[in-house]
């Protein structure tokens, strides 16, 4: 293990031939960690991360063969190479893999999502010529998923529960937004297209919560369900003091 491969900490004698394993952080991973290697000689490299990264992956172009791997696979890894001696490895070419659990899991970057919502945006205008704007994006959102493919809540990377400043309102699903199949039915619509809102109102019991509580409202006629989430935090009941410095 190499540790963060900061520039001439790898020793070429040591590491040329070898899959060099560097820690995540400190140095960019690519442009040092990478570059650093191949020039001591190596071969490949195995890109760990530390805690607090926890799971979080990043699909990157490196310098030479690599491949990046979670937390607490790169604990398995270290026990490994500690009891193992001259141990092989071998790095694949990528592929993808399906059927992982559990998936998905909110990524700590920014993510390329808005790509992804602008394909589901034009199945749904195709599909349906006359919806509009509103219209789609409330099926897009209103169907969304916040839980994984185990049927556990979603996770953040660093494998804490997710909340909807982390997803927004989850993980969308094309095929359920192209039947979301409700009109909330206290609301009386007289004309095609026609759009209206509704207020949701939350009564404070006297709890004064110090962190954000987090729920959400559902429309349902048994076959359908489409879901909007509430964030609610109450207010002070008196004036917060606080020493300055």
């Amino acid at each position: 293990m190499g540790l963060l491969c900061k520039v001439e900490s790898l020793d070429s004698a040591r590491v040329k031939g070898k899959i060099v394993g560097c820690l995540r952080g400190g140095n960019p991973r690519l442009e040092i960690k990478g570059l650093n290697a191949a020039q001591a000689g190596a071969v490949g490299m195995i890109l760990c991360n530390d805690k607090e990264d926890g799971n979080d992956i990043v699909a990157d172009a490196h310098f030479l063969p690599a491949s990046h791997v979670t937390y607490d696979d790169c604990q398995s890894l270290r026990i490994h190479l500690s009891a193992t001696k001259n141990s092989q490895g071998t790095l694949l070419p990528p592929f993808a893999a399906t059927g992982i659990k559990p998936a998905p899991s909110i990524a700590y970057f920014s993510s390329v999502g808005p790509n992804l919502v602008a394909g589901v945006v034009v199945l749904l205008k195709t599909l349906y010529p006359n919806w509009s704007p509103a219209a789609i994006r409330s099926a897009i959102v209103t169907t969304a998923r916040t839980r994984d493919n185990t049927g556990h809540p979603t996770k953040t990377a660093i494998d804490e529960k997710a909340t909807p400043f982390n997803y927004g309102n989850g993980h969308i699903r094309p095929n359920r937004a192209r039947d979301p199949g409700l009109v909330p039915k206290i609301l009386k619509l007289e004309e095609h297209g026609e759009e209206k809102s509704f207020r949701v109102t939350l009564i404070d019991e006297g709890h004064n919560l110090e962190d954000y509580q987090f729920g959400l409202f559902v429309w349902s006629d048994e076959k359908h369900y489409v879901r909007n989430p509430i964030v609610v935090q109450t207010a002070l009941e008196k004036p917060y003091q606080f020493p300055i410095g």
